[in-house]
């Protein structure tokens, strides 16, 4: 069953007065709103956000057979070294953003100090990375309503579609959450 908003803030509140950090993972299927529910938490508790979009690997360092493993497009080697470790080890966050075709480094992202921060994105949970989350978020969508946003966006390719499948029957993605949010989740609008 899918949480309500008032469910999932209560989770977040929960934590807020028992940790002085703590890191919220948002996975889940392609357009289901991942990047829309961070953006809202993130306003709502000045949480900074890590997409993980951002730790895709360049297009010259993929194996020849990335498309066969989910998650084989992710840099996680990357995502341990600069994101789990600097947390685990109580550092500042900061991290390379990387030119998606030639791997350069385009610009250094340094991320405030904070009580919460949040990854957001499909392949957050993935067992590559070390589970240094307190709370687990899993976004769903339709697949008619999915191929909607797809087709009103960038558009969704049936391996990507597969992959993100594959990856979540895997893993268990969705079960081992903690919290699941449908599309019909609504937002209340945040005071400015």
């Amino acid at each position: 069953m899918a949480s309500t908003y008032e469910q999932l803030t209560g989770e977040i509140d929960a934590l807020l007065e028992s940790f002085s950090a703590f890191a919220v993972a948002i996975d889940g299927m392609k357009y289901a709103g991942k990047s829309t529910l961070a953006a809202h938490l993130s306003k709502k508790y000045g949480a900074p956000v890590l997409h993980m979009e951002d730790f895709l690997l360049p297009q010259s360092e993929r194996p020849d057979n990335w498309e066969d493993t989910p998650g084989g497009g992710v840099d996680f080697a990357r995502f341990r070294e600069e994101i789990y470790l600097a947390w685990k080890e109580k550092r500042p966050i900061a991290y390379s953003l990387r030119n998606p075709v030639t791997g350069e480094d385009v610009k250094r992202m340094i991320l405030p100090e904070a009580r919460m921060y949040i990854v957001e994105g499909t392949y957050a949970t993935h067992p590559e990375i070390p589970d240094f989350y307190d709370l687990r978020i899993f976004c769903r969508v339709s697949a008619e309503e999915q191929v909607k946003r797809a087709n009103a966006g960038e558009g969704l390719s049936m391996a990507e579609l597969a992959r993100e499948r594959a990856y979540f029957a895997t893993y268990l993605t969705e079960e081992l959450s903690d919290v699941v949010v449908d599309e019909g989740l609504i937002l209340p609008p945040l005071e400015q």
